[in-house]
């Protein structure tokens, strides 16, 4: 889970030069990461200077497993293996919502 007080991302942040933001809605959690991904906010990042990404995830009752994973998978197809990748669940909601944090080195 990711720490509400934000302490986590002050520490990440004291190490890397760079933050982008990127959030998305959807239908589901797998839209809503295809739209965080193509969220203007991250039009700058480029995805091989990327050394961690965060990713909170605001599910609704109806999200699964699998869609988790495939989540999981687009960060992978999009940033690569080698990139630290944390991710936390926060309480269900009537709208699936994700917001991607990308740390650049």
């Amino acid at each position: 889970m990711i720490d509400d007080s934000f302490e986590f991302f002050r520490i990440l942040l004291s190490r890397k030069k760079r933050a982008y933001i990127g959030i998305g809605q959807g239908n589901n959690i797998v839209e809503a990461m295809e739209q965080a991904l193509s969220c203007p906010l991250l039009k700058d990042s480029a995805p091989y200077e990327a050394e961690s990404l965060i990713v909170s995830i605001v599910p609704t009752a109806q999200t699964t497993l699998g869609e988790v994973q495939t989540v999981c998978d687009l960060m992978e197809k999009s940033y690569g293996e080698d990139v630290e990748f944390l991710w936390g669940l926060v309480e269900a909601d009537d709208q699936p919502v994700v917001v991607l944090y990308v740390l650049t080195i």
